[in-house]
């Protein structure tokens, strides 16, 4: 009987500690550099703004695709080159515009104007899709 006593008070004391052991960590307050705030200090951090985001742009660039590394995008002095396999296939003027519904580009090779709807563009991929094409989205890496 004193066993059971035993292991039954054992269980109960590891229930208890773990029990402890979660409220204390459930109750440990975040350090957020200040141990005081004030009223003014509130007010001040609600009004700060966000960060805004780096405005990317495509000039002085080179991507390369990833389906086909031999296709590469060369943007420089405001002209878009169309490379392959190192020899330019085309020169054109470019156009970037930011729309509520998402980036806009459009190239101009001598009159004959393409646009693509950008569908991502960081500091190191770029995708985008031809608008009326095939649907197909043509990636990029950039080097």
């Amino acid at each position: 009987m004193g066993i059971i006593k035993t292991k039954i008070n054992m269980k109960i004391k590891s229930l208890l500690f773990f029990t402890v052991l979660c409220f204390l960590f459930a109750c440990t307050p975040k350090d957020n550099g200040s141990t005081t705030t004030s009223i003014n200090d509130s007010k001040a951090s609600n009004s700060e703004e966000k960060p805004k985001a780096v405005e990317l742009s495509f000039e002085n660039t080179r991507w390369k695709s990833t389906d086909d590394p031999k296709s590469v995008i060369e943007v420089k002095n405001g002209k878009w080159n169309s490379l392959y396999d190192g020899e330019i296939l085309s020169i054109g003027d470019y156009t970037f515009e930011k729309k509520s519904d998402g980036s806009l580009l459009t190239i101009d090779e001598n009159g004959e104007v393409y646009k693509y709807n950008i569908i991502k563009h960081t500091e190191t991929e770029l995708q985008m899709a031809m608008m009326g094409g095939r649907g197909n989205t043509l990636s990029y890496e950039k080097y």
